[in-house]
């Protein structure tokens, strides 16, 4: 018969814990800045209308009830053509135009970064202005497409 080492619990009489508890998982929880209720964790600042372009762009429209007007189409896609440009900045345009008719952010346009035939892959740099940050800096958020 073996003995495990325990000690009595404060919380009630014979309820035995071990003596010897591993440390608590560092994953538990996340404070959020009660000043700025951003998660403490995440890059703190980003601004929501920011957070929106780069969510439209990067979700799939459709994976789900909470997304079911808001995302892109890139799905659309089957493979690189010779007008693979016009559709992913068409796509691109529907994902934003929520935000572009809330007058939010004004579209720059769509970068194209890398196209590689072989692997059907194809990364962009979409491009807009905060219009309600007021600093008409232009922004930038690559999304990586793969067909």
């Amino acid at each position: 018969m073996s003995t495990i080492a325990s000690t009595v619990s404060p919380v009630g009489f014979g309820i035995t814990a071990p003596s010897a508890l591993a440390p608590p998982s560092p994953l538990l929880a996340d404070n959020i800045d009660p000043t700025t209720n951003d998660y403490v964790s995440l890059t703190v600042g980003v601004d929501p209308i920011d957070a929106a372009v780069v969510n439209a762009v990067k979700i799939v429209r459709g994976s789900g009830a909470a997304v079911v007007s808001d995302g892109a189409r890139f799905y659309k896609i089957t493979k690189i053509t010779n007008s693979i440009e016009k559709e992913i900045e068409s796509i691109v345009l529907e994902a934003l135009l929520r935000l572009i008719r809330n007058r939010d952010i004004e579209y720059k346009g769509v970068d194209f970064l890398q196209m590689d035939p072989s692997t059907q892959t194809v990364e962009i740099a979409v491009k807009w202005v905060n219009l309600r940050a007021l600093d008409g800096r232009i922004r930038t958020s690559t999304v990586g497409v793969n067909l």
